[in-house]
């Protein structure tokens, strides 16, 4: 590779990791705020919460609302017919699981920025801790679609769900973090030829 184009190649990288960065933090401080929201509706009455069920031939559809305007909007078959009498529960629940996933991806963009000023550092992907990131990564891809399924098993827990019609598995998203797991052992070659490579010269 030409040396100009090693220049453009490093330019480009410098950019998404910057624009990583500004994506963790703002994502991040989104996390928090949503945390802090979170803390004050558990000091909020029952009745600041409602809950509509509609019943219909595939089992029912539910959407949760905070003082009207916040919505949650829950999977078919998660709720029964009488869980509106739980409006806050049923709430809480779908909050705080839709919370836990947006955690977990914010983790994502930790590995992926940590990734990016790997590279700005060492002047190469191919370091240990870049491989070990994109194994975070291919991990945390399938456990995040877990936690999104979570929610009508929770809410079927507390009494007041039917359990939905999803799978805790979705099979897409594990082919997906399959792939990083790969792809992360493909980088750990590659940074174990370019160490033999530097001791050789």
């Amino acid at each position: 590779m030409s040396e100009q184009a090693k220049r453009s190649v490093q330019a480009r990288c410098e950019d998404i990791g910057l624009v990583t960065r500004a994506a963790f933090w703002l994502y991040g401080a989104y996390v928090l705020a949503l945390l802090g929201v979170g803390i004050w509706m558990l000091t909020q009455g029952a009745d600041q919460f409602s809950l509509h069920v509609t019943q219909t031939q595939n089992g029912a559809i539910g959407q949760g609302f905070f003082r009207n305007m916040l919505e949650i909007d829950f999977s078919r078959s998660s709720l029964r017919a009488d869980a509106a009498q739980q409006a806050k529960l049923a709430y809480l629940i779908g909050f705080f699981t839709a919370w836990i996933a947006k955690v977990l991806f914010c983790g994502i963009l930790y590995q992926v920025r940590s990734i990016f000023r790997s590279i700005a550092q060492e002047q190469t992907p191919f370091v240990l801790k870049n491989c070990q990131a994109l194994r975070r990564i291919g991990i945390l891809i399938p456990v995040i679609s877990v936690i999104r399924q979570m929610c009508p098993l929770v809410l079927m827990l507390c009494g007041i769900g039917e359990g939905g019609t999803g799978s805790l598995i979705q099979i897409d998203q594990w082919l997906i973090g399959g792939v990083v797991l790969s792809l992360s052992y493909i980088f750990e070659y590659g940074t174990i030829l370019q160490k033999e490579s530097d001791e050789t010269v």
